[in-house]
């Protein structure tokens, strides 16, 4: 218990920077951890084994003083996001992220714009709402049901309506005036 009393100032300091050495390389090692955790599978025995060294490196620095404990927290949180996230841009790139992540497809694989075909064909034709529109509903046109949307106005059930637009796979319709139920 007394042996610090019996050491010179210098091998105190001596002692306390090898501490922190120690310290330091064990946040270090839980970092590289952290990152190889990204790269191989490991089911969380690197995260497990990193945040052991974490632990230990801020027990260590908070063994040495307070300051040196709240700034290896500091340095842990900050660096443990940058880590992942340069693991996570840095994946795609090997060997093993390229067949875990799937490449983008090329602009001529693409084809078609999500809509259904023939939708524009409709421009024009009426039809029959079969439940209350406001704005959206159902209705049948030319025998065939349809997710409808009318211009702003409700548009009550069994009214006659007319295709006035298509967006995409929206269809607008517009209640036919002069004609009863």
């Amino acid at each position: 218990m007394f042996d610090i009393l019996a050491q010179t100032p210098t091998e105190i300091v001596a002692g306390w920077e090898s501490n922190l050495w120690l310290a330091a390389f064990l946040v270090c090692l839980g970092l590289v951890l952290i990152l190889a955790e990204v790269f191989f599978v490991s089911f969380g025995m690197l995260t497990l084994c990193s945040i052991a060294s974490f632990v230990g490196g801020i027990v260590i620095a908070f063994n040495i003083g307070p300051a040196y404990g709240i700034s290896f927290i500091i340095i842990v949180i900050i660096l443990i996001p940058v880590m992942i996230g340069m693991g996570l841009k840095w994946m795609p790139r090997t060997g093993w992220g390229r067949i875990l992540v799937l490449d983008n497809p090329r602009p001529a694989d693409v084809t078609g714009s999500g809509a259904e075909e023939g939708l524009e064909s409709l421009i024009g034709s009426e039809g029959r709402t079969m439940s209350m529109c406001r704005p959206a509903g159902m209705a049948v046109i030319n025998g065939r049901r349809y997710d409808v949307v009318s211009e702003g106005l409700t548009i009550a059930a069994d009214r006659p309506v007319r295709v006035v637009e298509i967006e995409g796979n929206r269809i607008v319709v517009r209640e036919v005036e002069g004609e009863q139920a």
